[in-house]
C-alpha cells in the first residue's frame, strides 16, 4: 500500500505544480498519465477492467472504504484516457464508525 500512496502523492504534487505554475504542464500531464495508468493496472481486476471498457454508461458511481479516499480514482487511466474523461463519476464511502455511535455521540454533545 506503501507503493500506492507514494503514486497518489506523486500525482497530487504534480497537479498542486500545475497549478502553481511551477512544473512544465507537458511533463506534468504525462507524469500524471504514467501513475494513473499504474494504478489502474495495480488497482483493478481484469474483469471491472473489461467491464469498463465495455460500458457505455454515463455515470460510474464508486463504493469505497474510508481509507481509500486519497486514490484519485478519477485519474486512473487507461487506453482510452481518464476515467472521469469516460464517465461522470462519484464516490459512495463506507465509514468504520456505526450509526449508532455516531447518534450517541450527538445525543451526548
Amino acid at each position: 500500500m506503501n507503493a500506492i500512496n507514494d503514486q497518489c502523492n506523486q500525482i497530487a504534487d504534480c497537479i498542486d505544480n500545475i497549478l502553481r505554475q511551477q512544473h512544465n504542464s507537458d511533463e506534468a500531464y504525462e507524469k500524471i498519465k504514467q501513475e494513473g495508468r499504474s494504478l489502474y493496472d495495480q488497482l483493478l481486476p481484469p474483469s471491472c477492467k473489461n467491464k469498463l471498457s465495455e460500458s457505455d454508461a454515463l455515470y460510474l458511481i464508486i463504493q469505497i472504504d474510508e481509507r481509500l479516499v486519497n486514490i484519485p480514482w478519477e485519474l486512473l487511466f487507461d487506453n482510452k484516457g481518464f476515467l472521469s474523461q469516460g464517465f461522470c463519476m462519484g464516490r459512495i464511502v463506507e465509514i468504520q464508525a456505526s450509526v449508532e455511535k455516531i447518534l450517541l455521540q450527538v445525543l451526548v454533545n
